[in-house]
């Protein structure tokens, strides 16, 4: 078995290094043959692969220049870096509030190791009110932030909904 089907012109590549040794001159140049035929038909196949990837290409991009998409893509980019700003903002003050907490106990047990006999009624009514305005703030800001998140996702959603049906 020389591993050539002459019949064919097909090499048979599983050989064995040894075997390569005991091929002739002319099942070499045959073997040799058959390489560069394949190597020139998958050029061609590479050749006629990357002209179609060209044309999809320019394709791609004449559909890419329709002004209604662009406009269109142009929202979506926007609302989504507006998005992702509105939810960084509503993660920092969720984080504020967590720290406000930390500092509202930190305050209650300093409250709780002074005496509350020992506060005047001034002192105890200025902490009350400076308290109230505190977490007043911070629920109306959140609330604010909830709302603007809201507000920009409801508009996501439609703007989305609407570029779904073009």
């Amino acid at each position: 078995s020389s591993g050539i089907n002459a019949e064919y012109g097909v090499v048979d590549l599983s050989r064995k290094d040894e075997d390569v040794n005991d091929m002739t001159l002319d099942e070499l140049r045959i073997e040799v043959e058959f390489e560069r035929k394949r190597r020139q038909q998958w050029r061609a196949l590479l050749k006629e692969s990357a002209r179609d990837i060209g044309k999809e290409e320019e394709v791609l991009v004449k559909d890419g220049e329709d002004e209604e998409d662009e406009r269109w893509l142009n929202k979506y980019k926007i609302q989504r870096t507006k998005n992702a700003e509105l939810e960084a903002e509503h993660q920092d003050l969720k984080a504020k509030i967590n720290i406000t907490k930390i500092k509202l106990k930190d305050a209650e047990k300093h409250m709780a190791m002074k005496n509350p006999l020992d506060y005047s009624d001034a002192e105890v009514r200025k902490l009350l009110v400076q308290a109230n305005k505190e977490k007043n703030n911070l629920i109306s800001d959140l609330k604010d932030k909830e709302w603007r998140l809201d507000s920009e996702s409801q508009k996501f959603a439609k703007a989305e909904e609407q570029r779904k049906t073009f």
